[in-house]
């Protein structure tokens, strides 16, 4: 996602999905009551200090050996409900506004 790039259906609650073949730098990924599914080789935050991703169940895949989620010195910021997150040996970096389960997440789908 560009610097600045939005993914909003907040006002539907439905389920967002992101699958990409290289990194995913996030922007803002809002879909309030429904569940997002993140997946790329790496995931970072693009840095722009604001909530990340806003949703109900948030799966998030790191899909590179050396792929890692958000860093030391730049966390993802997550509004979530419960998370799910698999990655490399790069770690997995996640600030939560407000307390989160870490749980296995269902099935995201999307129409």
């Amino acid at each position: 996602m560009a610097t600045g790039a939005e993914l909003n259906t907040a006002a539907v609650d439905t389920s967002i999905r992101v699958a990409a073949g290289g990194s995913v730098s996030l922007g803002t990924i809002d879909a309030d009551l429904g569940d997002v599914s993140i997946s790329g080789t790496t995931i970072t935050d693009s840095g722009l200090g604001e909530t990340d991703v806003v949703a109900s169940n948030l799966r998030l895949d790191a899909t590179a050996v050396t792929g890692g989620i958000g860093t030391g010195a730049n966390a993802v910021d997550v509004l979530v409900v419960t998370v799910s997150a698999r990655s490399g040996t790069g770690g997995i970096y996640l600030s939560e506004m407000t307390g989160v389960a870490v749980d296995t997440t269902p099935v995201i789908s999307v129409n």
